[in-house]
Parts: C-alpha cells; sequence; structure tokens
C-alpha cells in the first residue's frame, strides 16, 4: 500500500553533494522495504539506474526537452501499489519558462508520482514553484559542520555577543558558497515563520518574520566577493539583530 503521507513535491535546500546522499537515503527508504542500502535495489538507485526514479541533472541549465521527459513519463497510469520519483538536481538553474512548463504536474501529480527537487539556493526559485512544495533545509548539514556552528547564533532568543561571533566566523572560515548557504537557510526559515504567523493571524508575529525575509533576500542582490565571506557574515549578524523587533 503506497504511504500516502509522501508529499507529491518537496524542496530540499543544501549543498549538491549532500542532497545526493540524502536523496539516495530517502529513495531507498522508499523504495526498498528495509531501506537496507546494500540490495540490488539499494543499489541501483545509489547508481541512479532504478526504474522508478528519473535522476535530472543538467551541466549548464534546464531546457524544455529536461521538462519534456517528465510530461512523456508521467502520462502512464501506475498500479495502487507503485510510486514513482523525479528528482531534479539543481533545481535553481530552473528558466522560468522551465518552472512555469512543469508547475502543473507538480501541483496536481498523477497518484504514486513525486517530486524532489534539489537546490543550494531558494531564492532563484520561482515562487509559484516553492509554493507547491514541501521545504526542508538541510543546509546546516555541511561536510565541515562550521556553517551549523554559525547558525545557532540567529535562533537565538537575544543577540549574541558579537565578538563572540566574530571569533566563530573567524573560527569557521567558510567559503563564499557556504555563506550563501547559510543565509538559504535563514530565508527559508523565515519564510516558514511568515506563512505559520499569516495562517495564525499573528499579526505581530507575522511582522517580525516579514521584516526577516526582506532583510535576507535583500542579501541575494549583493553575495559576498571571493574572500569576503567572513565580513559578508558580519554585517548580515548587525543587520539581522540591530533594530530588531525580535
Amino acid at each position: 500500500m503506497l504511504n500516502k503521507q509522501i508529499p507529491p513535491a518537496q524542496l530540499w535546500l543544501g549543498n549538491h553533494e549532500l542532497l545526493i546522499d540524502r536523496t539516495t537515503a530517502y529513495l531507498q527508504k522508499q523504495l526498498c522495504s528495509t531501506g537496507c542500502g546494500v540490495c540490488r535495489t539499494c543499489m541501483q538507485i545509489r547508481q541512479q539506474q532504478h526504474h522508478a526514479v528519473i535522476w535530472i541533472c543538467p551541466e549548464k541549465g534546464y531546457t524544455l526537452a529536461h521538462i519534456q521527459e517528465i510530461h512523456d513519463r508521467i502520462v502512464f497510469a501506475l498500479d495502487s501499489t507503485e510510486r514513482f520519483f523525479f528528482v531534479l538536481q539543481k533545481a535553481d538553474y530552473l528558466s522560468t519558462q522551465c518552472a512555469n512548463s512543469l508547475l502543473k504536474s507538480i501541483e496536481e501529480p498523477p497518484s504514486g508520482y513525486h517530486f524532489i527537487l534539489c537546490a543550494q539556493q531558494l531564492e532563484p526559485i520561482l515562487p509559484t514553484i516553492r509554493s507547491r512544495c514541501i521545504i526542508n533545509s538541510f543546509a546546516h548539514e555541511a561536510h565541515n559542520g562550521s556553517d551549523a556552528l554559525l547558525t545557532r547564533y540567529f535562533y537565538a532568543s537575544s543577540m549574541p555577543d558579537p565578538q563572540e561571533f566574530a571569533q566563530a566566523v573567524q573560527k569557521a572560515a567558510l567559503s563564499e558558497q557556504q555563506a550563501m548557504l547559510l543565509v538559504g537557510e535563514l530565508l527559508t526559515h523565515w519564510m516558514q515563520q511568515y506563512s505559520t504567523a499569516v495562517s495564525k493571524k499573528n499579526t505581530q508575529k507575522t511582522a517580525i518574520a516579514l521584516q526577516k525575509v526582506e532583510l535576507i533576500k535583500q542579501l541575494y542582490a549583493t553575495p559576498p566577493m571571493p574572500g569576503s565571506s567572513s565580513l559578508f557574515l558580519k554585517q548580515l549578524f548587525l543587520q539581522y539583530y540591530v533594530g530588531s523587533t525580535r
């Protein structure tokens, strides 16, 4: 019997290699009776050769030909016990045209079909795609764990010691890409907070979340230049807390 709790569409954020590992483990759990990781099914999934999964990973950007591959497959009805997954790696490379072509399939896929969109950044993905996905961020699970140590400073109930944060930044020595992954996780967090506050009609929390979302969006317009990630993060910290009504 199909697991009806599997969302039709999920958007996962994080490091590209990490998301491949995460997606592989997730698919093994869904398509193998035990999720053992060593049987033929699990090995086929790891090798991206399983018959119930289509992996799409464009070298440069998505084209309509990539989306057509989805359209060509999704017209086939599945048995009541079957499930099929489309994995779109580098989903933040989707052009507006490709995203719009994909929209209806993501919104109302036929029974048994599921989408996993993997992206390093949230902002490039159209709001219409985001709104139809369950969003999960794995940005805090960087391979060296350094950005996870910094992320906690942004979830504190009050402003942490700026000097302590500056020292943590120097110790972490994040790359520009890792710094932007951290920003992406914060954006995902506050967009979720905003949606929750709106649904609960909490005007104060809605205003706070919106303030954070707008601040973080501005940072996407001015990502750190090579060698300036430490300064970028320190500026983020000050803007995040100074004058905040958090």
